[in-house]
């Protein structure tokens, strides 16, 4: 499909020109995409929606489980300070509710004040997740649930310190036993219980999601009265025009997976290898997990490092491609030397369609 832009003159009752946007086929039969016509399209099943750039279709979320006694003494554990080493530090402390569970930081801080690399993601929808770090290295909520209690620059704290404070705390002894019975409290328990709550959480349902419920469910009420005419048709670019959905499709609006954007800093001040320090694998190097999208708006500063703070700035980024730094003379042949990834397709949007597209991205 080709796109070009179509003036509609002297409309019945208007004393200007207004622009359409026009779809048109290889064969040159165009059809104006104004706000009714892609409404109208966006209503049906996503299979019948304008083709996509690629990546995986968009989705609404499933349905989360209900919350239990596991998870409740996981939502305790979750916002108490005393599992850190000085108990000054809680996973919400990098992980805050107001921030889309997310932090608000550029990079988080552990204790001591000790400052970390990177910004810590979103935990919402962690139950979605095949992979869990911006680097990938836990695979499932349990697993990961070890790596921040005992890093020396977050929590600095231990498993046992954790076992310590349920055992000798009488609300969380009630807790326990209403989640294990009479086991004794153990590790895998509470990493568990840290899981079910962390997986079970949503967050409120954004202008977008009522849109894919609706479209889930056949509903056009619920389709016509989410998103607007803007977020519609910024929707539709980032599907088409724009190609976000490459990389941020699916339930999670992420595909899961790693991806150069070429803001490693390799062999600069401020390196962060990635994925690499993972697998030991060369494609890796400056690889990071793609982000989700969802609450977007609430989960600011962005990328992994924190680096953007304003979602223009990072449309604009994409738009050239992402990052493509030039190899020194003395990088030339270095085999690790990080190359961004093909995904990353340069697009150009009209100011108007750069505010439709924001628009979306707000709302999601």
């Amino acid at each position: 499909m080709r796109w070009c832009i179509g003036w509609l003159l002297w409309l019945p009752g208007l004393a200007q020109a207004l622009p359409l946007v026009w779809q048109c086929s290889l064969g040159g039969h165009c059809v104006p995409e104004d706000g009714l016509v892609l409404g109208s399209r966006y209503q049906q099943s996503p299979a019948s929606w304008p083709l996509r750039a690629g990546g995986q279709e968009l989705a609404a979320l499933p349905a989360k489980p209900a919350f239990g006694a596991v998870a409740a003494l996981g939502q305790a554990l979750f916002f108490d300070p005393r599992l850190s080493a000085d108990g000054s530090l809680s996973c919400a402390s990098c992980h805050q509710p107001e921030a889309a569970f997310a932090d608000a930081r550029r990079v988080s801080v552990g204790v001591g004040g000790a400052l970390g690399q990177r910004n810590a993601p979103s935990v919402l929808h962690g139950d979605l997740w095949p992979a869990l770090f911006w680097d990938g290295r836990a695979k499932d909520l349990a697993s990961q649930a070890k790596d921040p209690l005992t890093n020396p620059i977050e929590m600095a704290s231990s498993p046992e310190q954790a076992v310590s404070l349920v055992a000798g705390d009488p609300a969380y002894r009630f807790l326990w036993q209403q989640a294990y019975g009479d086991q004794a409290p153990a590790w895998p328990g509470l990493a568990g219980a840290l899981a079910a709550y962390q997986g079970g959480l949503a967050g409120p349902w954004s202008a977008y999601e009522l849109f894919m419920q609706g479209v889930a469910l056949n509903s056009e009420w619920l389709t016509s009265n989410s998103l607007t005419d803007q977020e519609l048709q910024g929707l539709h670019l980032f599907r088409t025009k724009a190609g976000c959905i490459r990389c941020h499709g699916g339930p999670l609006l992420s595909d899961g997976d790693f991806h150069v954007t070429g803001l490693s800093f390799y062999q600069r001040p401020f390196e962060d290898q990635g994925r690499y320090l993972v697998t030991g694998k060369g494609a890796d190097m400056g690889a990071f997990r793609t982000a989700s999208l969802r609450h977007l708006k609430h989960s600011g500063p962005w990328m992994h490092n924190g680096l953007f703070t304003d979602l223009r700035g990072i449309i604009r980024f994409y738009s050239h491609g992402g990052a493509r730094p030039k190899p020194r003379r003395e990088q030339r042949l270095d085999p690790l030397l990080p190359v961004t990834s093909s995904e990353l397709v340069p697009f150009r949007l009209s100011r108007q369609e750069e505010e439709a597209l924001l628009a979306f991205l707000q709302a999601l």
